[in-house]
């Protein structure tokens, strides 16, 4: 009877549906993260210190933000956050805006068969590490 339980969470798990707990360090999570939107698509590079935001929209119009970034890894936070970015979708699957919003965006990195950064999970929008 304990078997099946198991089972289940594991199929589950596995499937890439349910994000798997993972404590993120700095270095894990550095590199080059995209999403495709239905409005275009965006890119992030996470150096030690700096990030690169670049925004290409439907009819090929380029946007770049460029700036500074923090990580915290401790009790599992796995939490970032991008000074003066872009905040592309607008929490309903819509366009917002290419302007830079002052502040941080925050980040928040998850484990889905890979590293992701959590966009809008209700929409399904997540932005996954390419390289």
């Amino acid at each position: 009877m304990v078997v099946r339980p198991i089972a289940l969470f594991l199929l589950v798990a596995l499937s890439g549906c349910v994000p798997l707990p993972k404590r993120f360090a700095k270095a894990d999570v550095l590199g080059t993260y995209e999403i495709q939107y239905p409005f275009g698509t965006e890119t992030i590079v996470l150096r030690e210190d700096t990030y690169e935001q670049r925004f290409v929209d439907k009819s090929g119009k380029v946007f770049t933000v460029e700036g500074k970034w923090t990580f915290d890894g401790t009790k599992r936070s796995n939490q970032g956050g991008l000074e003066n970015a872009m905040s592309l979708d607008d929490g309903f699957g819509r366009f917002r805006s290419t302007t830079p919003r002052k502040g941080l965006r925050a980040l928040s990195f998850k484990w889905y068969g890979g590293t992701v950064i959590s966009v809008n999970e209700d929409q399904g929008f997540m932005m996954r590490k390419i390289r």
